[in-house]
């Protein structure tokens, strides 16, 4: 009995000094997060599900994660299929059209033989095969056309067409912070390609990207502007939310209570050279109720000018009982492809320009504004008053 009475002490000692050890290590895990914590889960074996599907711990507070195998079967014997992950839901794109001695790629087909063409804006939700139609063709009537991406470290893509037929356009690739504007004859680009050109012989191609320069709406002068919203009234970085539903806004936040006549936020940048021919879009959204705007009801001034040709059409709001915890996402809006910039100062002007009442102090139809995205061959700069958002 002595031995046990000693015992029973010694074990709760033990449990105790485990105790503490173990919040020792959870306040040391809270307060220095690793370096992965904001990394997508990592698949084991052990969680693999039919259809290749792969997804994150469901134990997790995390958003699962699926994603599809999307094959594309060359369709020959010895070729090797080429693999790529795709999300649940979302669409592929094509991958560059492949090569085979002695023939061309005609297209992706969904069997081997007898199938369909496959349609690449379908959204994907289960493993899924395509397979390459060729045509069998002397190599004597074929031509290469070889594309430069003019993107760092990605390789050029060379095309096979039968002599007096026209080429299908490798799709555009990815090229942070820039836009694709078009396919030139000459790497000066200053010719561009016709798409209904009959190629005759090989020939090369250039493609043309543009800078991309994000104007953020929080970063203008908001200093004394009103702000009207819904039910209150508002001024200068007030007009100035935090993205906090995780609605896509590009850096967190985004400028609103601009719902009076009027109302603008302007955005003034320099360029390097005149142009004719930038590019600006709209990253928007909207709250409380769907709006049709279009060039009368909303203008785009540049330089005092107003563009024409465009609408925005702002679908899916968030009512205004729910728009504490939602917003709809933000989305992009292509206003023009042919904005004349001036070489120096210029200005950018979203003018709110109705007077469609909504009730309490919402006297106009307006976006929520996170950006604008101007895109041009000339360099462009502009100056951020990043200190709006200080304390938000």
């Amino acid at each position: 009995m002595k031995r046990k009475a000693h015992f029973i002490p010694l074990v709760s000692v033990m449990a105790l000094f485990a105790l503490i050890s173990c919040g020792k290590q959870n306040q040391n895990s809270s307060s220095a997060p690793s370096a992965t914590s904001n990394s997508e889960p990592t698949p084991s074996s052990s969680s693999s599900t039919p259809d290749s599907k792969i997804e994150s711990n469901p134990s997790s507070s995390e958003e699962i994660t699926v994603q599809y195998d999307f094959t594309f079967d060359l369709n020959y014997e010895g070729s090797t299929p080429i693999v790529v992950k795709v999300d649940e839901g979302a669409t592929v794109s094509p991958i560059d059209e492949p090569q085979r001695e002695g023939f061309l790629f005609q297209k992706w087909m969904t069997e081997a033989t007898d199938g369909e063409e496959f349609d690449f804006t379908t959204a994907i939700n289960a493993d899924t095969t395509v397979y390459a139609l060729w045509q069998e063709i002397e190599e004597e009537n074929v031509v290469s056309v070889t594309f430069h991406w003019n993107i760092p470290d990605v390789a050029n893509t060379v095309i096979k067409v039968e002599k007096g037929k026209r080429i299908t356009l490798p799709t555009t690739k990815d090229y942070p912070n820039h836009l694709f504007r078009n396919w030139y004859t000459d790497e000066a680009l200053t010719t561009r390609f016709a798409q209904t050109t009959k190629i005759q012989e090989a020939m090369d191609l250039y493609a043309r990207y543009d800078a991309t320069l994000t104007m953020e709406a929080e970063y203008t002068d908001l200093d004394e502007k009103p702000g009207r919203g819904y039910s209150a009234n508002v001024e200068g970085v007030s007009m100035i939310s935090r993205d906090v539903n995780n609605a896509g806004a590009s850096n967190g936040f985004f400028v609103s209570y601009l719902y009076y006549n009027g109302a603008f936020l302007q955005f003034d940048f320099d360029s390097s050279d005149a142009v004719s021919d930038a590019s600006i879009v709209l990253r928007l959204s909207v709250e409380f109720y769907d709006m049709e705007l279009d060039a009368d009801s909303y203008v785009v001034e540049v330089n005092g000018v107003a563009l024409s040709g465009y609408s925005i059409s702002l679908s899916g709001a968030i009512s205004i009982e729910e728009s504490e915890t939602d917003k709809r996402p933000f989305e992009n809006y292509k206003i023009s492809e042919a904005v004349s910039l001036k070489k120096g100062s210029n200005t950018i002007k979203l003018i709110t320009n109705n007077g469609n009442y909504h009730g309490g102090t919402m006297g106009a139809d307006a976006p929520i504004v996170d950006c604008v995205y101007l895109s041009s061959s000339s360099d462009l700069s502009w100056s951020p008053i990043t200190s709006n958002v200080d304390g938000k």
